[in-house]
């Protein structure tokens, strides 16, 4: 009798559409990983489209012609409104300086006037026309938009929190636990009849703690310690929104509360975001689960949060957080690390978490802020400010590459139990111009063995049907989508791919759409 042949294996595809859809998740464990292909274990450079898919973040273009002079490192950057109407931005500098620029950062002036200090992490508020700062160890600093900053005689000494809020500037004194406010609509009268102090000592549920940032959030002032979070409203339901002499404590929140002032941002959709020693957290989520504050924004990111904050041992307030409604995102930015923490606000999960990405390579823009028109504008280390555009850093001038990282968990293919044998990686990508890219891979919980480079052009199809639609040509310069196969090799039981995209001719948005494996499976393991 003739033997029966026995059949090869065939190869078959294991897709993951969407990869990196849930965000960057540094707590998986090894099973937790090969059963939700969706997560990142690294996930660098990234931004989320508005389909959902990772895509290469932006970088900046420098906007300044003629550089700040001195220690010239900008550390604190605000956007002006002055009593005219006229936006201009404010520059705190290495050099305890005050520079203003009148022409969007093209050109600076020193307005630091007669202030001399040795800290640069001052805090700037626009109030009625004017822009009022303080810096740890100070009275409060004032600008009218002409001369130079000049000091506020009748305000207290702070320990460099300020709000303007309420129809008032609020001040956390220095080695204090008090907060004291100036008269209504007049932010150069600290001791007058209608100006005061609250005192937060008596309010703290678990011993001594220091006012560490103010905020307003909605029509409660909100009071945040170390270890406490204290919220007051006015019970006789002022139309002044808050008259201090009818404010009582609503809420008090043990067991957080914020690590870095200027960490403390709001978000456009009614939530105040900040850092605490527990990572990212909202406000909100905060108050509905006092009983579990440790549920956070950064849940999924935790063991990173706590890296970046443990190598956060400069300056005191070095953690700066924006929120851009037109970007849809949260940045946080970490100088110890030279990284920025990004979250996207686009979607959250039933626990209150978002998706988030790191950004490298941050070391020449240590602070940020977003302006009126919804540019978002850097700090940068040269004396410059820079512009969120392009996909280079410093494009037009050194044009620095950097690149989009992204890795899957551990994948066990849908057979946990079964060798693979891997024949080669494919990806969708969505985008234009040249792609410049690095597949790797590796097998069962060992480093990466395996890597492929490969270079992915992209050719332009014309205009649809040869016609310009309404005077443009539709696909001519657009994006598409486009495949890149990789050969593989190498086996195990459960493989991961690490994907890496530079930036180098990247002019317009690059994301990647589908990535996936060609495998054989083989005996049981």
């Amino acid at each position: 009798m003739r033997q029966k042949r026995k059949q090869a294996t065939p190869t078959q595809s294991v897709s993951m559409i969407g990869p990196g859809f849930s965000g960057l998740n540094t707590e998986l464990s090894a099973m937790e990983g090969v059963q939700n292909g969706t997560w990142a274990t690294v996930l660098q450079n990234a931004v989320y489209d508005d389909k959902s898919r990772i895509s290469l973040r932006k970088g900046y273009t420098v906007e300044t012609t003629t550089p700040i002079t001195g220690a010239a490192t900008v550390k604190v950057l605000h956007e002006y409104l002055n009593a005219s109407g006229v936006v201009t931005l404010i520059a705190m500098t290495a050099g305890y300086e005050i520079w203003e620029s009148t022409d969007d950062g093209a050109t600076w002036a020193d307005i630091t006037g007669s202030l001399v200090t040795a800290h640069s992490d001052w805090q700037f508020v626009n109030y009625f026309g004017d822009v009022f700062a303080t810096g740890t160890g100070h009275k409060v600093w004032k600008y009218d938009g002409t001369g130079t900053f000049t000091e506020v005689a009748t305000s207290p000494v702070t320990r460099g929190v300020i709000l303007a809020a309420f129809g008032r500037l609020w001040a956390a004194v220095d080695a204090d636990s008090t907060i004291f406010y100036s008269a209504l609509l007049d932010g150069s009268d600290w001791t007058g009849t209608a100006s005061g102090s609250i005192d937060t000592a008596n309010v703290w549920t678990q011993g001594y703690d220091e006012v560490r940032c103010l905020r307003a959030f909605g029509s409660t002032l909100v009071v945040f310690g170390r270890e406490h979070i204290v919220m007051y409203v006015d019970g006789a339901g002022s139309v002044l929104g808050i008259d201090p002499t009818q404010m009582y404590v609503v809420d008090t929140i043990e067991g957080t509360g914020i690590e870095h002032r200027d960490s403390a941002v709001n978000i456009g959709e009614g939530d105040l975001w900040f850092v605490s020693a527990v990572g990212v957290q909202s406000l909100s989520r905060v108050v509905a689960d006092k009983a579990n504050p440790l549920v956070a924004v950064s849940k999924n990111q935790r063991s990173k949060v706590t890296d970046l904050l443990a190598n956060e041992s400069g300056e005191v307030n070095s953690v700066k957080a924006i929120y851009s409604p037109e970007f849809h995102m949260v940045l946080f930015s970490f100088t110890g690390d030279n990284e920025y923490l990004m979250y996207d606000t686009q979607l959250q999960d039933q626990d209150g978490a978002y998706r988030a990405s790191i950004w490298t390579g941050m070391s020449d823009r240590p602070t940020m802020t977003v302006r009126r028109n919804g540019d978002i504008f850097f700090g940068l280390t040269g004396g410059e400010v820079g512009k969120y555009s392009n996909y280079r850093d410093d494009a037009g001038s050194a044009n620095t590459v950097y690149e989009l990282v992204f890795a899957t968990p551990w994948i066990d293919a849908g057979q946990h139990n079964l060798l693979k044998m891997v024949k080669g990686f494919y990806g969708h990508f969505y985008g234009r111009e040249t792609l410049t890219a690095t597949a790797r891979w590796a097998f069962d919980f060992r480093p990466l063995e395996f890597s492929e480079t490969f270079t992915n052009d992209y050719l332009s199809s014309g205009a649809e049907f040869g016609v310009g639609e309404f005077g443009e040509d539709e696909f001519a310069t657009g994006h598409r989508l486009r495949r890149q196969y990789t050969a593989g090799m190498g086996e195990g039981q459960f493989f991961k791919l690490w994907l890496t995209v530079a930036s180098t001719d990247v002019d317009a948005v690059v994301a990647i759409q589908e990535v996936g494996a060609m495998v054989k499976y083989g005996r049981f393991v």
